[in-house]
């Protein structure tokens, strides 16, 4: 059957360029089709609909060109294979197909990219990057949650949708090989087409540098913007500066003016120890031997308290709590993953872009609140619903100040629901009596971490109070709550509860794809202080902070001396300017006014977001972004410091062992 080729011009082409050309429409259709289907489901998730059709289209014209730079990639080969077999005579069909079998296989994880990009976005508010594989560390455990969520598996019909229509266009093969030109108009043909070619593989024709994701910025609208990306682009690019050499570590300015900046701001005592942010924390009266009881809640947004236009009444308990409490107002989550809230509460240094702490940094000692309470004679216990190896859990809180991880191993095998193991409320239930007979003992630090609140959701059979909501999300988020307001009750009849500090806070937010591509409901959660006892009085911190300040100001409550080696403090003796988090390749920094985001490819914006304005005021003020863009980097490339120098403990004491070279600050 030959080469259907209704168009007169590429009827006159050689054989070869028709099929080339055809495989090229092919994936150009077949990639808008997925763009397609994404502004379907997002404007269906989040109502979307305020985008100009102008905007909307200059943003499929821009997805145009980043799905051209990955056509060319893939047609790379092929070019090359059917051309050599063109200059040397090859009449067979061989060539062609080889050619079809290779795109036939490179087309499988093309395909699959596209496909779970659309709920990687839903749940991020980013295109599919290598931040993805960092579930793949426990493959089993992500496969569970990945395959008991329907709206996750809904994602295979267009995958294999696709496929099948990318087969169809591959599939036709010209019967026979078409008559060769003069030599030179066959090298005359073959450097236009490869030149072609390579000029769609860079994106554009400006020669300092080819295409990059801050080329689809064109709008304030932050789905827009991403809107024209390429997520089989996104990837490559992610892998790229992943495995670059350059990009192995934070590099955001020089080490030394950076220790220089964070010492100023932190406060840090030379000579005290190896670490330059060393600071010596002195309390006057005795330690107040209290417990801490840190409850992490699973996506626990402020938006899921009514702000930023969030639903209202589905957090009773936790909206009841905080008016009795010392409430945070403006707490961020240091990054958009679970392991970046344990570790950063309970070891109080930032989230490094996609760096995995808990397995990266396993064999750097720390210091961190389990230590810090250990000394003074707290026991240590932490809890989750779920597998304990997941995220490395266990493994590092284990070798780094904790006596004991409960987990899914623990419980009765009847109570697994599903991969996120027992629901939260018999995470509680069961931990009561471990926190009774280690009271006995003397004080102590017990940390959950809940899990309900995170696909698939598993609502229990037997509830003891009523949803109000519809949606399963919804009840989902009412039952989170009830499940802390059941613990509050059960520990309100033992006799450590009011001789305890309980700190309630998000491991992270939600992306509710409402605010900027950077979205505030995913960092902003609520951070709680609450003492049944009286020992904290009630009150309000409305400067920012962020989940590294929840060690330090525990260990003033308890007063505690000790010396102060993190990137945290005591909010309520210290106030921070910003607040800064990262979200894999972005980093964002906020105070009362103003949200700066840096993204990783150098583009940078700056809102006014008390209404949630999309309109850019990097160039109006630059010294507010500049002071801002210093003190996020500053913060960031010192936590890489002293990581890549094993100071993350503090060092030894300067004193006595004598400074190392490395830690002089100039």
């Amino acid at each position: 059957m030959a080469l259907s080729t209704p168009s007169p011009v590429l009827e006159r082409l050689p054989a070869h360029l028709r099929y080339l050309v055809r495989v090229y429409l092919t994936l150009i259709v077949v990639s808008a089709l997925f763009r397609s289907l994404l502004w379907l489901v997002v404007d269906r998730s989040w109502g979307l609909t305020g985008a100009q059709p102008v905007d909307l289209l200059h943003a499929f014209f821009i997805g145009w060109r980043f799905d051209t730079v990955v056509a060319c990639y893939l047609l790379a080969l092929p070019f090359l294979c059917l051309s050599f077999a063109r200059f040397f005579g090859v009449r067979r069909m061989w060539p062609y197909r080889a050619s079809r079998l290779f795109l036939a296989a490179v087309l499988l994880p093309v395909l699959f990219i596209l496909a779970a990009d659309i709920p990687w976005f839903l749940h991020n508010y980013a295109r599919l990057s290598t931040s993805a594989l960092l579930w793949m560390d426990d493959a089993r455990f992500a496969a569970g949650m990945v395959l008991s969520e329907s709206s996750f598996a809904i994602y295979l019909l267009p995958f294999v949708a696709g496929y099948a229509l990318c087969l169809y266009g591959i599939r036709p093969l010209p019967k026979e090989v078409t008559g060769r030109l003069l030599f030179w108009q066959e090298i005359v043909l073959f450097c236009l087409t490869g030149g072609l070619l390579f000029l769609g593989i860079r994106g554009r024709l400006d020669e300092k540098s080819p295409i990059q994701t801050g080329t689809a910025y064109f709008s304030e609208d932050p789905f827009l913007n991403q809107l024209g990306l390429n997520p089989v682009f996104t990837f490559g690019s992610s892998v790229e500066r992943k495995f670059s050499a350059s990009r192995t570590r934070v590099a955001l300015m020089d080490d030394q003016e950076a220790l220089r900046n964070a010492t100023g701001e932190l406060g840090g005592q030379q000579g005290l120890r190896s670490s330059p942010i060393a600071r010596n924390v002195v309390t006057v009266g005795p330690i107040d031997s209290l417990n801490v009881v840190i409850i992490l809640m699973e996506s626990m947004s402020t938006f899921k308290l009514g702000e930023y236009g969030g639903p209202r009444g589905l957090a009773p308990f936790l909206s009841a709590l905080r008016p009795a409490s010392l409430d945070v107002d403006h707490a961020y989550s240091a990054g958009i993953h679970t392991f970046n809230g344990i570790y950063s509460t309970l070891y109080s240094f930032p989230a490094l872009y996609d760096q995995q702490p808990m397995e990266d940094w396993l064999d750097k000692k720390h210091k961190g609140l389990a230590h810090t309470l250990h000394d003074h004679g707290w026991s240590t216990l932490f809890c989750t619903t779920h597998d304990p190896e997941f995220d490395n859990m266990q493994g590092f809180l284990k070798s780094h100040g904790y006596d004991r991880v409960i987990s899914e191993d623990d419980y009765p095998d009847a109570w697994i629901a599903s991969t996120n193991g027992v629901p939260d409320h018999r995470m509680f239930e069961f931990v009561v009596p471990e926190l009774n007979a280690l009271a006995k003992k003397g004080p102590f630090l017990s940390v959950f971490m809940t899990t309900s609140d995170h696909k698939p959701y598993i609502l229990p059979d037997s509830l003891w109070f009523k949803p109000q909501s519809e949606k399963l999300e919804d009840r989902i988020v009412e039952y989170a709550d009830r499940s802390v307001e059941r613990f509050f009750d059960l520990a309100s009849k033992e006799p450590w509860y009011k001789k305890t500090v309980f700190v309630i806070l998000g491991d992270h937010g939600i992306n509710m794809g409402h605010t900027y591509d950077m979205p505030m409901s995913f960092h902003h959660t609520p951070l709680v202080f609450h003492a049944p006892g009286g020992q904290v009085p009630p009150g309000r911190i409305t400067s920012p902070c962020g989940q590294i300040d929840v060690g330090p100001t525990l260990l003033g409550m308890l007063n505690i001396p000790w010396t102060n080696v993190t990137m945290g403090m005591d909010i309520r003796k210290q106030v921070r300017p910003f607040m800064f988090f990262c979200a894999d390749d972005r980093i964002g920094c906020i105070d009362g006014e103003h949200y700066f985001i840096h993204r990783s490819d150098g583009h940078e914006t700056l809102y006014a977001y008390a209404d949630l304005s999309t309109t850019d005021h990097l160039n109006e003020l630059p010294l507010k972004a500049d002071a801002m863009r210093t003190y996020t980097f500053s913060m960031m490339q010192s936590t890489q410091w002293l990581m890549d120098h094993d100071l993350l403990n503090g060092g030894p004491i300067d004193s006595v062992q004598g400074t190392p070279p490395h830690a002089a600050i100039p």
